[in-house]
């Protein structure tokens, strides 16, 4: 699989919407593909492949809870990519752990990160999914909360395992 940047689009609308500090969210056919970077903040790899390693089993614990996984951008697994090209055609992809990609829902709505908005102590639903996450072991400290005021419909994403 190589991602285009012309074809697939790099999601990040608002700052903190999916791509981020230390990977990049694309579009491609109506999935979310997270490729981790090695550049900035993500720097070394031994770092981007743990943080890799601890939001994949996150995904995958969330998913066996029967609360919380309606409530989590469904989890469709771990992927290589082979290359991730710029808007001209060009390969970026030494930018990228292309060895740490996963791939999630794409999420429609508002989003929000879920500790710096006050969202949380207004709704009642995402308290007690933080207590269930954390029950679980699950650290929503760096997540973002999509629908986050309707308690049938929100969704998390960006979460890992705690002390990761």
């Amino acid at each position: 699989m190589t991602i285009n940047m012309s074809v697939h689009n790099r999601l990040s609308v608002t700052p903190g919407a999916y791509s981020g500090a230390t990977a990049d969210v694309f579009n491609v056919d109506g999935i979310a593909y997270k490729v981790f970077r090695v550049y900035g903040v993500a720097n070394p790899i031994e770092r981007v492949r743990a943080r890799f390693e601890s939001e994949t089993a996150a995904y995958s614990r969330a998913a066996v809870d029967s609360w919380l996984q309606p409530h989590t951008a469904t989890y469709h697994g771990a992927t290589e990519i082979d290359d991730v090209l710029d808007e001209s055609g060009q390969s970026v992809g030494s930018m990228y752990a292309l060895n740490c990609c996963y791939r999630i829902e794409l999420l429609t709505g508002d989003e929000r990160k879920f500790l710096t908005t006050g969202l949380r102590e207004a709704n009642e639903h995402l308290r007690e999914a933080e207590r269930r996450f954390s029950a679980m072991g699950i650290d929503l400290r760096d997540s973002s909360v999509f629908n986050g005021e309707d308690a049938e419909r929100f969704k998390f994403i960006d979460f890992r395992l705690e002390n990761s």
